[in-house]
């Protein structure tokens, strides 16, 4: 039983009500900013990172993958809430061409993920065919052909195309994934020149599609 002067019994319960609604407004502020990071983990956890790839890859030093490449992945969408990007090299990257753009972007909604993705899926074989043709005004390039791929979350599919110089015969090889995945729709793209092994032991299909796998399973339950 409380004792002492009304006013003083007052003042005693009032105090943890207003701690309570201290603690509360603290809590629904935290919630309030809680999507956005919630949304840029999730997207960080989407692009290939340095554990997925052999050892001897290395990071790009600058901050973004090349600029090109990533608006062919990443088109703007007024409906984005994260984005993020990566790139990864070997280190005779003049003599195997081998490297790896990815890019992933979050939505408000699955419906407007899922609207990004065929967007995406539509549009990336012509930007990416533009992109290969930057200074190789000469060389023959081929049109986008399926790969085989097990399907991965949502949506996805995965394609390939050759580029192949008038002068010296050399063919690079682009392949690329698309993958929705609830909220989230990411983008990996393979560069390599034709007969370069990206992992020992495995094919270039094998080893990009643990890749996928590897995403994937960071983001699982976050999408």
């Amino acid at each position: 039983m409380l004792a002492g002067k009304p006013w003083e019994i007052s003042v005693l319960v009032a105090r943890p009500l207003i701690t309570t609604l201290a603690a509360f407004v603290l809590v629904a502020a935290a919630s309030a900013a809680n999507p956005a990071s919630t949304d840029k983990q999730l997207a960080m956890k989407l692009v290939v990172a340095q554990g997925d790839v052999p050892s001897m890859w290395r990071r790009s030093p600058v901050q973004h993958p090349p600029i090109s490449i990533i608006r062919c992945l990443a088109r703007p969408a007024l409906t984005t809430t994260a984005r993020a990007s990566s790139y990864f090299f070997t280190p005779n990257l003049v003599t195997t061409g081998a490297n790896v753009t990815s890019a992933a972007t979050v939505f408000k909604s699955k419906t407007n993920a899922s609207s990004y993705y065929r967007t995406i899926v539509r549009t990336f074989p012509a930007c990416l065919r533009r992109v290969a043709r930057l200074g190789r005004p000469h060389d023959a390039i081929s049109v986008a052909r399926p790969l085989s791929f097990p399907r991965y979350g949502d949506q996805s599919g995965a394609w390939w195309l050759g580029v192949t110089s008038r002068f010296g015969g050399r063919e690079i090889r682009y392949h690329w994934v698309l993958v929705r995945t609830g909220r989230a729709v990411f983008g990996d793209l393979f560069l390599f020149a034709r007969g370069y092994v990206e992992v020992p032991g495995l094919t270039n299909v094998q080893a990009e599609q643990e890749i996928v796998r590897q995403e994937l399973g960071r983001a699982r339950g976050s999408a």
